[in-house]
């Protein structure tokens, strides 16, 4: 995965015991330490480290008894920045420079704001050009009692499992349960284009959850082009080896999402079988941290037949596959 492909050493520190769960909303506290990662893993270049540290204090205030403050940080040695605050504002990068280098939308440190906020818990950073970032949350919890089956994961696990995200182990074999009209649909080809590598992987969870194992994966939108035209190549034997469906990030490196659109309409249009996809016309489904009406009408204009606003939800996928699916 990334860490192993940049040589990137991760490290795990923490003070609690895997035993100890929390009344707390695991689904929050996983994406807000995968939004830390995802940056981390991202501009940390090749040889360097990424720590994981979390730390659980009791809380001393007689009417908290019974709660902790949680602090989740993340550290690496980064590029680092001169001034960290501003990374906090929606679609705010460091630099102009950064999203064309490295993609991204600048909403990441946004999002991991917010989903602590929920939690009634407060954020920080601190960031040295050349050196590296340092971003943290702390969040209070209350700690359940044993065998309450109302509380979610243990916090540790959590941690675990997000620290997973950029160095996973083997999947489970065993899938979710899901519809028989999905099931059907082992074979419905499936192009990811996603630079960032946690929303790439959880992505290829759900439709892995779903029964949408035939799946391949475009860093950027480049790549997601040629793989499309050398599956017409493949094509010219059966169409099963064409894609049914590109599910796009918008905002990618070396190429965008609006520019290999616009590339793919063109080998559309010049297609001697109507269209380059496994049923003509190749439909390009845009993914974006932003549905404004000048990104929607962006979207329009490149090709891209709708639109999924991120973070995406499993039960938004579905609806999204069946509508294809149902096509086919």
């Amino acid at each position: 995965m990334e860490c192993d492909n940049k040589h990137i050493t991760l490290k795990l520190t923490h003070n609690m015991s895997h035993r100890m769960t929390h009344l707390c909303d695991g689904t929050r506290l996983h994406q807000l330490l995968l939004n830390y990662l995802s940056n981390a893993v991202k501009f940390t270049g090749s040889g360097g480290s990424i720590t994981i540290n979390c730390e659980l204090t009791p809380c001393a205030q007689p009417e908290y008894e019974g709660w902790d403050d949680i602090l989740l940080e993340v550290t690496d040695t980064g590029i680092g920045i001169e001034d960290p605050s501003k990374l906090f504002v929606p679609y705010m990068q460091a630099t102009r420079t950064i999203g064309a280098e490295f993609g991204g939308t600048g909403l990441g440190l946004s999002i991991a704001k917010t989903l602590t906020e929920l939690m009634s818990g407060h954020t920080g950073i601190s960031s040295e050009l050349g050196m590296g970032t340092r971003v943290w949350s702390v969040v209070r919890l209350k700690r359940a009692p044993e065998l309450d089956l109302r509380c979610s994961e243990g916090l540790a696990e959590a941690v675990a499992q997000a620290a997973s995200a950029v160095v996973p182990p083997t999947p489970p074999t065993t899938a979710s349960p899901v519809s028989p009209k999905l099931c059907s649909k082992a074979a419905f080809r499936i192009l990811v284009a996603e630079d960032n590598k946690v929303n790439e992987k959880v992505v290829r969870h759900m439709l892995q959850r779903l029964g949408f194992t035939n799946v391949s994966v475009a860093p950027n939108g480049r790549n997601a082009v040629d793989l499309i035209e050398a599956s017409m190549k493949e094509g010219e034997v059966s169409l099963k080896q064409r894609f049914n469906l590109v599910l796009m990030d918008c905002m990618m490196p070396v190429m965008d999402g609006y520019e290999a659109t616009r590339l793919i309409r063109e080998m559309d249009e010049a297609s001697p079988s109507g269209g380059v996809g496994a049923n003509g016309r190749l439909p390009v489904v845009a993914l974006t941290a932003s549905a404004s009406a000048e990104d929607r009408d962006m979207c329009k204009q490149a090709g891209m037949d709708s639109m999924v606003t991120k973070p995406i939800m499993i039960e938004q996928l579905q609806e999204l596959l069946e509508q294809y699916v149902s096509a086919v």
